[in-house]
């Protein structure tokens, strides 16, 4: 958000704006260090039963939106349902529409990792960090992290492949799942969203969408390190 908010002018200063974000920040900071004085058994049940609820709630907050907003359906001929079909229905549409940009930036992604050219960069780089003195079990993990905004599938290989040789339980393995979902896909989501309105120019998305995966890799070390070491 503070990237976004720089390049586009927007004052971050907005009282109800830094509200939120300290609310949601407050939020966060008191479940993580609940959840770090639990044992790992402890840790396991919290955070499944907490993600349970979440899902439940979503689903009955957008259940109760409906029924709330059943007169607005009524007045336009419809109803959830229906309405609920006409979204799949232009979803498929617009699955038509961004179906070539993503086959091209598949078949790029995947010329890409299946010559070996991928596994001669990460290799490089892992001999670099191990260098400078960073951990191999983080090492290791680093893969994934690289290659998590070209392809989520690709990624999963490596994260299955990781936490076959070093087990699931290491922390190797559980900071490749963490990496696995604390990126976001960033090429796919630039194809499909900006080639699904016929966008070609980009402007500063790339460049923001990485530096926060990067941000994000440096974020899942230090909660893996948290989390699992302390």
């Amino acid at each position: 958000m503070i990237i976004v908010g720089i390049r586009q002018r927007i004052n971050l200063l907005n009282i109800t704006l830094v509200s939120s974000i300290g609310l949601v920040i407050g939020i966060i900071t008191g479940l993580l260090f609940y959840i770090t004085q639990l044992d790992l058994i402890g840790k396991g049940h919290f955070t499944g039963n907490l993600s349970n609820i979440l899902l439940l709630g979503i689903i009955f907050v957008i259940l109760a939106y409906s029924f709330l907003r059943e007169k607005r359906f009524s007045a336009q001929g419809k109803n959830v349902f229906n309405s609920f079909v006409d979204g799949a229905y232009d979803g498929l549409k617009t699955g038509r529409t961004i179906f070539p940009y993503i086959l091209g930036m598949l078949v790029a992604i995947s010329l890409f990792r299946n010559s070996g050219v991928f596994e001669i960069l990460a290799g490089y780089l892992a001999k670099g960090f191990l260098f400078i003195g960073v951990d191999k079990q983080i090492v290791d993990a680093l893969p994934i992290a690289i290659l998590r905004p070209f392809n989520a599938a690709g990624s999963r290989g490596f994260l299955i492949d990781a936490m076959r040789t070093y087990g699931a339980d290491s922390f190797t393995g559980r900071l490749a799942c963490v990496f696995q979902c604390a990126a976001e896909t960033t090429f796919y989501v630039i194809a499909v969203y900006f080639g699904s309105i016929q966008v070609k120019n980009t402007r500063y998305t790339l460049g923001a969408m990485l530096l926060v995966d990067l941000i994000c890799v440096f974020a899942a070390i230090f909660l893996c390190l948290l989390f699992f070491s302390f």
